[in-house]
């Protein structure tokens, strides 16, 4: 029997002994992360809170749920954090996000237009307040649109704030504004960077599905702790495939069609009879999954370090 965490030893990670304390590892470094003991409990623990947001911003979450809305979504929010109040054209253009869609690669002109058009349609986007421009029409998010990704960007800093005992959220919550500046770098980041926009093949069986993302994150939060691995395989125990798809509005047919696609890839699977079936995920979805995920989680790391660095040096002015 092994387990699936390694030791918290990698190409970025800080050994040296400093005052007799073991120095915080480096956040910012993917690999680190990813080979953090504790990030094993931290993909479960993403996992439950991020479901919860669904269960409570479910429409919301639903422009996240792929990987693809994902990418166009938080494209949206790098747009919309980086505007300047002073130049009201500036922000969110459906022009804007279609370049940046067409030049990463994450949508076609037409799939990034029809998810603008739906986002605005579901009052998730609105048209800016302060502009009388004829010649373009600037958006914004709306009130709860960002109230719904503030809880997101929040579970990320708990999950770090886990990993190196860091004070992140309790900074938050003394400056909420470092959540818009923080989280608009690290949009723009992670929406160009190919290792988060183009995720490992066992990982892709499911965020390149309608809600996949959803589902994944539902899996994930059922690892037990710890998470013993026999023959490369974490036992999860009894799952619902119906109760999955009951909770994040999916179809039956189109969860088992995505199951079935990941049990041909060999990344899950069941055990026993038909009425006491029992479901485990392999090790390599569960390391795919770390790797990508520590690519998300270092990125929000660089940037709310700089956001806090920024605040400082106006605060020392």
């Amino acid at each position: 029997m092994t387990r699936f965490a390694s030791p918290d030893t990698g190409p970025g990670s800080r050994q040296t002994e400093s005052a007799g304390r073991k120095p915080r590892p480096d956040l910012t470094d993917p690999a680190v992360i990813a080979t953090h003991p504790d990030f094993e409990a931290q993909l479960s623990a993403i996992g439950r809170a991020l479901t919860g947001i669904h269960d409570t911003a479910p429409q919301m979450v639903r422009y996240m749920a792929s990987i693809q809305r994902w990418l166009l979504t938080q494209s949206l929010f790098a747009l919309h954090f980086n505007r300047d109040p002073a130049r009201p054209t500036t922000g969110i253009t459906a022009s804007r996000l279609l370049e940046i869609a067409i030049r990463t690669g994450a949508a076609s002109r037409n799939t990034a237009a029809a998810h603008l058009a739906e986002l605005i349609a579901y009052k998730l986007v609105e048209d800016a307040p302060d502009c009388s421009s004829k010649r373009v029409r600037p958006l914004v998010m709306t009130e709860r649109t960002e109230a719904a990704m503030a809880l997101w960007f929040r579970a990320h800093l708990t999950g770090l704030d886990a990993l190196d005992g860091g004070d992140r959220v309790a900074r938050l919550d003394a400056d909420p504004d470092l959540f818009p500046r923080a989280h608009g770098r690290a949009a723009a980041v992670l929406v160009d960077n190919p290792a988060w926009n183009t995720p490992p093949e066992s990982v892709g069986a499911f965020v390149w599905t309608d809600s996949g993302s959803n589902v994944l994150h539902d899996l994930f939060s059922h690892i037990p702790e710890p998470a013993d691995s026999i023959d490369g395989r974490i036992a999860i125990g009894p799952y619902s495939l119906t109760a999955l798809a009951e909770r994040y509005r999916l179809s039956l047919t189109s969860v088992r069609r995505l199951f079935q696609k990941a049990e041909a890839l060999g990344v899950i699977g069941w055990e026993g009879s038909t009425r006491s079936r029992r479901l485990w995920i392999g090790e390599t979805l569960v390391r795919d999954h770390a790797g990508w995920q520590a690519v998300k989680f270092a990125a929000i790391a660089q940037a709310f370090a700089e956001a806090l660095a920024e605040r400082d040096a106006e605060a020392a002015e």
